[in-house]
């Protein structure tokens, strides 16, 4: 998600245009603040759940550790909202987006979800990605950095840490805890 805009701000000054997608109601609230305050005019917020499932109700944790850390993959959680979930590659149908340049993925075990909505736009439009793998929420969500690998690797993309290192399978598989930010780049992007 994009939580309060910290990624958002650092590039809205570089971008055509971004779409900051954000679940939580209190981080949209704060988002939109934050873009009044700087004047920033091309940012639009979406205020959904991104996941492999159109326009359904999720339910969103919010986490006591900070609001970048809510997830639809902690139920210890004591609090909640309800939000409406969408796919990337219905929204990119629906904004008849022709360029999707780079996707950043931080949404707390839902890394997959979000790449199994997303399987047209990654084949057709090979954005680049960056992904933030958290591999504790990943287990509560029932995979591994080795299943993400295989799934974005099986679509043409190679991974690379934020060193620039390439990563390979035996890299990823031998991952134990971590939280890490990964690069994804189609191979016809290089």
């Amino acid at each position: 998600g994009a939580n309060v805009g910290n990624f958002t701000l650092s590039l809205f000054d570089r971008a055509k245009h971004i779409y900051a997608f954000e679940a939580s109601k209190a981080n949209c609230a704060l988002l939109r603040a934050n873009l009044a305050r700087h004047k920033i005019a091309n940012v639009s917020i979406v205020h959904k759940a991104v996941t492999s499932k159109d326009d359904t109700m999720a339910t969103l944790y919010l986490s006591r550790h900070g609001q970048g850390n809510n997830s639809i993959y902690t139920p210890e959680e004591s609090r909640s909202e309800t939000v409406s979930t969408i796919t990337l590659d219905t929204f990119v149908r629906r904004e008849k987006l022709k360029r999707v340049d780079y996707i950043k993925i931080d949404v707390e075990g839902a890394e997959l979800d979000v790449l199994h909505g997303a399987q047209r736009t990654l084949r057709v439009l090979r954005p680049i990605l960056i992904v933030e793998f958290n591999s504790a929420i990943a287990a509560l969500a029932g995979y591994g950095l080795a299943t993400l690998y295989d799934v974005l690797t099986g679509l043409g993309y190679l991974g690379f840490t934020m060193t620039g290192r390439q990563t390979t399978r035996a890299m990823v598989k031998g991952h134990g805890q971590m939280i890490e930010n990964l690069y994804f780049i189609h191979k016809r992007r290089l």
